[in-house]
């Protein structure tokens, strides 16, 4: 069953993991394939986009089996959690894996045993809010 409701606040441009834990696996996750994503919950939470449909992702991490998205890009299975690795980078932004600005995110986790997705579960699902940072803003942070 999925794990709704997981949601947590971080600062702009901290470097974090997630580290989701699936309570009713009946077989190791270590052989699964992964994906996890977040999405901006209006068009305003896309900078330099006004028209970017709610449905595109604002930044992706998935494991290196994953064929869609940002396939091997700081998404770790292990026997029985998944741990998402940000960066800095990440709020930076690149073409993979997108620019997180301040704001309140949809975030949600897939699992499945294919790498296509096509046996994939939803295992969890959230909002992630970004709030500012005094340390970032006022230029301490060199990144």
């Amino acid at each position: 069953m999925a794990l709704l409701n997981q949601d947590f606040t971080k600062f702009q441009k901290d470097s974090f993991q997630i580290r989701f834990t699936i309570t009713d696996a009946t077989t190791s996750l270590l052989n699964y394939e992964g994906w996890w994503g977040c999405f901006g919950t209006t068009p305003q939470d896309y900078p330099g986009d006004a028209t970017a449909p709610v449905d595109t992702p604002v930044i992706e991490k998935a494991t290196a089996g994953w064929t869609t998205g940002a396939a091997g890009t700081g998404l770790t299975m292990g026997s029985n959690y998944v741990i998402v690795t940000l960066t800095q980078s990440d709020f930076n932004g690149n073409s993979i894996t997108g620019k997180l600005e301040e704001g309140t995110y949809y975030h949600e986790l897939v699992i499945g045993n294919s790498d296509n997705g096509s046996d994939s579960v939803v295992v969890a699902t959230g909002t992630m809010t970004i709030s500012p940072s005094l340390f970032t803003n006022n230029e301490y942070r060199w990144v």
